[in-house]
């Protein structure tokens, strides 16, 4: 089996990094702790320090790039373009053996283009969209 040439991959979309969660470590003994330091003794205005710390650092740990659903789609679309022509050309060319996932893809014989056979890769990735 072919894989595929440095130039092809580099033609890829750059993939998003994987979201990480850094959670801050809490204990007993620390918890209040700041209220002492910053001279608040009055309940009301320690409870809003507290509350202003907490969406602080959960602020912090929230990635500046989100993705929706839509976004990586049309990602997982734009990748599967990108390779399509590279991947029709090693099958049509006899020199890509994929065997019986060429026959899953429902177009042999029946894909005369890159475009057609782009068509039937995103058909086929349509149907495999998990709901």
């Amino acid at each position: 089996m072919s894989n595929l040439t440095d130039e092809q991959v580099s033609g890829l979309p750059q993939l998003p990094e994987p979201l990480e969660i850094d959670w801050p470590e809490l204990h007993s003994q620390g918890l209040g702790c700041g209220v002492e330091d910053r001279n608040i003794t009055n309940r009301y205005e320690a409870a809003e320090y507290g509350w202003q710390h907490g969406v602080d650092q959960a602020i912090e740990r929230v990635p500046e790039d989100i993705f929706t659903t839509d976004q990586m789609r049309e990602y997982a679309r734009t990748a599967l373009e990108s390779v399509s022509n590279a991947l029709y050309s090693h099958l049509m060319g006899g020199t890509f053996d994929i065997g019986e996932a060429y026959l899953n893809l429902k177009c042999v014989g029946s894909c005369p283009s890159k475009d057609d056979f782009l068509a039937a890769l995103l058909a086929l990735a349509a149907e495999k969209e998990p709901t």
